[in-house]
C-alpha cells in the first residue's frame, strides 16, 4: 500500500505534492498558490523554486566561494582540507581543535575539541558514512540532489559565546532581501540545546511564537547581546543582500564576525509555528519572485 501511495504522489503536479504535505504538517489548509504566510512561503520554494543560488548554499564548498565573493575570505572559517576521500585526510598536521564536515547536507558535522582524545578510524568510518548518504532524498530538497559530496576541515572557531565544552553559539539570521528580520542564538548541542530568539538589534521573542524542538529550551535567564553586535548583523544582511530569503549562520569572535552556513530551506519546511500571527508577520517580510507567486503557475523546470 505504501508503495502505491507513493507512486499516486509522484503522479501529481510538484506543487499540489508539496501542498498535501503542508496540510498534513501544518494541519492547514493550502494550496500554496497565494501563500502568505512564512511556512507556505517556505513549502513552496522546497517545491518549485530551481534557483542556483539554493544549490550554492546548499553546497558548503559552493557556498565558501559565494560569500567570498560577496563580502571576502576574512569572514570564513580557514579550510584545511578539502577531500573526497576522508582517509586522506593528514591528522597528525591539523591543530588540536578543528571541525569536519560534508558538503552535501544537514547534520553531518563533527567538532573536535581536543584531537588525541579521537578515534580517527571511527572519524574516518563516519565521514564515510555521509558521503554515502544522498542528502535530497530525506525531505525531497531539490538543492540538495546531485551535489558532489566531500569532506571539509575547518577551523574551530573561538568565541566568548559558547557552552560548556567551548563549542561557539550560533548565530542565526533571518533576512529578508538584506534586512534582518529575526535573529535566533543556539547555544550546545540537542538534548541540551539552549535558544533564544531576539527582533534585530536585541528584543526577546516570546519562545512560544516560534516553539521549541525537542532537545532545546530557553536559557535560564537572559543573555547579554554580543559586542560586535551590529558588526554581526550587517554582515548578515550583506550576505543574503539580493536574495528574497535567507537565513545567515555566523559566529561572534574576538577577530569579528565569521560565516558559519547560509540556509534556504530551514527545517526542510518542516517546522511548525505554534502561533499563526507571527508565521504571518515572518511571511509578510517575504516578497516572493513573481514567477513564484502564484499568478503564473508553477515553472516548467521544477522537478526533483
Amino acid at each position: 500500500m505504501n508503495k502505491i501511495r507513493q507512486r499516486i504522489l509522484d503522479a501529481l503536479p510538484i506543487r499540489l505534492r508539496f501542498a498535501l504535505r503542508y496540510m498534513k504538517l501544518h494541519r492547514r489548509f493550502s494550496l500554496l498558490l497565494f501563500p502568505t504566510l512564512f511556512t507556505e512561503k517556505l513549502m513552496l520554494r522546497i517545491a518549485i523554486d530551481r534557483r542556483d543560488i539554493l544549490r550554492q548554499a546548499a553546497d558548503k564548498v559552493e557556498m565558501r566561494r559565494y560569500v567570498e565573493n560577496k563580502v571576502g575570505k576574512r569572514y570564513l572559517p580557514q579550510l584545511y582540507c578539502l577531500t573526497d576521500d576522508p582517509r586522506s585526510i593528514a591528522f597528525d598536521t591539523l591543530p588540536s581543535k578543528f571541525v569536519v564536515k560534508a558538503n552535501h547536507g544537514s547534520g553531518f558535522v563533527r567538532v573536535v575539541t581536543d584531537k588525541r582524545t579521537i578515534d580517527v578510524q571511527s572519524l574516518v568510518s563516519e565521514c564515510q558514512g555521509w558521503l554515502n548518504i544522498d542528502y535530497s532524498q530525506y525531505w525531497g530538497e531539490w538543492a540538495y540532489s546531485g551535489l558532489k559530496r566531500c569532506i571539509m576541515v575547518e577551523e574551530f572557531v573561538e568565541s566568548s559565546y559558547k557552552d560548556n565544552q567551548g563549542i561557539p553559539a550560533n548565530f542565526r539570521f533571518f533576512v529578508f532581501d538584506g534586512q534582518c528580520a529575526m535573529i535566533m542564538v543556539v547555544i550546545g548541542k540537542s538534548p541540551s540545546a539552549r535558544m533564544n530568539l531576539y527582533y534585530p538589534p536585541w528584543k526577546p521573542v516570546p519562545p512560544t511564537c516560534l516553539g521549541l524542538a525537542p532537545g532545546y529550551s530557553p536559557t535560564e535567564g537572559p543573555l547579554e547581546p554580543p559586542a560586535d553586535l551590529r558588526a554581526v548583523i550587517a554582515l548578515a544582511e550583506d550576505v543574503a543582500r539580493g536574495i528574497d530569503f535567507a537565513r545567515v549562520d555566523l559566529y561572534s569572535t574576538p577577530c569579528g564576525p565569521l560565516v558559519d552556513e547560509l540556509t534556504m530551506t530551514p527545517w526542510a519546511g518542516m517546522r511548525r509555528f505554534p502561533d499563526k500571527k507571527f508565521d504571518r508577520l515572518l511571511g509578510k517580510k517575504w516578497k516572493l519572485p513573481k514567477e513564484f507567486d502564484g499568478k503564473r503557475g508553477s515553472p516548467r523546470q521544477a522537478t526533483l
